[in-house]
């Protein structure tokens, strides 16, 4: 049976690499964890793997005259947005993405009279989106994202890295170990390695058939 990378096995291979982690090495063993969170928030940052992707619905309509609408838990990057009408909720119609200055030129006002079905949406803040104009109905929203995935702790063992690039995360995860050890000898090894699996794994996303069209933003 093929080994499967968890929490636990992460942070032990990163004691074998490092050589470091003995019971007595309490400084190293403490910061393990916190090494490996910024490997995920960097490969977050820096990635966009299919396994990223996230797709959802809104489970209820959104109010009329909603013009703000709250982005998802550990949203990164917005992919497109839709909007669905009822009763049937069976159609989507696209939304553009565009700039919040370039939106707030076009409906400077969110009144009752500048009221319509969705046209633009841009980002409003880390924690919100813009959707313009303000919505003439209740409605729903359909919006593809890429989001940072479920954090790796004793409590969840596994994501979508340990199961399909668990080498992307370790190198990751040593990369990040080095400046706190004061190893910078071994930052460029492990920044190569971390580059040739990253990029090796964006190769298997490019390869696969696709037809999505990139919006492009007004400038």
């Amino acid at each position: 049976m093929a080994a499967v990378m968890t929490y636990t096995s992460l942070i032990d291979d990163m004691k074998r690499y490092l050589e470091r982690g003995e019971p007595g090495d309490t400084a190293v063993i403490e910061q393990l964890p916190r090494l490996v969170a910024l490997a995920e928030k960097n490969i977050a940052a820096e990635l966009k793997p299919d396994g990223f992707e996230q797709w959802i619905v809104s489970s209820a309509p959104l109010n009329a005259g909603t013009f703000t609408v709250q982005k998802p838990v550990r949203w990164r990057k917005t992919i497109s947005m839709a909007y669905l009408l009822a009763p049937d909720y069976d159609r989507r119609y696209p939304i553009l993405s565009r700039r919040k200055e370039y939106i707030e030129t076009v409906y400077p006002s969110v009144a009752s009279a500048d009221r319509g079905y969705p046209v633009f949406y841009s980002d409003y803040g880390p924690f919100h989106w813009l959707v313009m104009p303000a919505f003439i109905v209740a409605l729903k929203l359909a919006t593809g994202y890429y989001e940072e995935i479920q954090p790796l702790d004793d409590a969840n063992q596994t994501n979508w890295l340990t199961q399909y690039a668990p080498q992307v995360l370790l190198y990751r995860a040593l990369l990040e170990s080095q400046p706190f050890l004061k190893n910078d000898p071994r930052i460029e090894t492990w920044k190569k390695m971390y580059s040739d699996a990253a990029a090796a794994m964006m190769r298997e996303d490019f390869s696969k058939p696709a037809d999505r069209a990139e919006t492009v933003e007004s400038r």
